[in-house]
């Protein structure tokens, strides 16, 4: 049936400054799921699947619910936390080497990308 895995987590990543606006979209005040949430929840904002979903196992939603962790950061600090790491490798190392690379196309990719809000 379904797989459960014993922690959840989803990590938004945002412009600067939209941490706030970010979390009201999803209808939270933070990064914290208050226990009635399931709820106050307008079912009919959400798409047909996952009303039909929410109706035929609620009680693995909550079960998902209280197993989640959220977290968000800006675009600007996922790059300079990529770059943080990248400086901490030891180019003399192979798999180091070929994570720089992985992570220095990454984190360019973020930096070219219009409207990301990148400092």
């Amino acid at each position: 049936m379904y797989e459960t895995r014993k922690n959840v987590g989803l990590l938004y990543i945002v412009q600067k400054g939209h941490l706030g606006h970010h979390w009201q979209n999803c209808g939270l005040d933070g990064p914290e799921i208050d226990g009635n949430f399931m709820e106050i929840l307008d079912t009919n904002k959400l798409p047909k699947r996952v009303q039909e979903l929410l109706k035929n196992d609620a009680s693995l939603f909550r079960s998902t619910l209280d197993r989640m962790t959220l977290a968000a950061i800006s675009w600007t600090e996922l790059r300079n936390n990529i770059f943080e790491i990248e400086e901490e490798l030891n180019p003399a190392l192979p798999g180091d080497q070929t994570l720089k690379k992985l992570l220095s196309g990454f984190r360019a990719q973020i930096e070219g990308h219009q409207g990301v809000g990148i400092d």
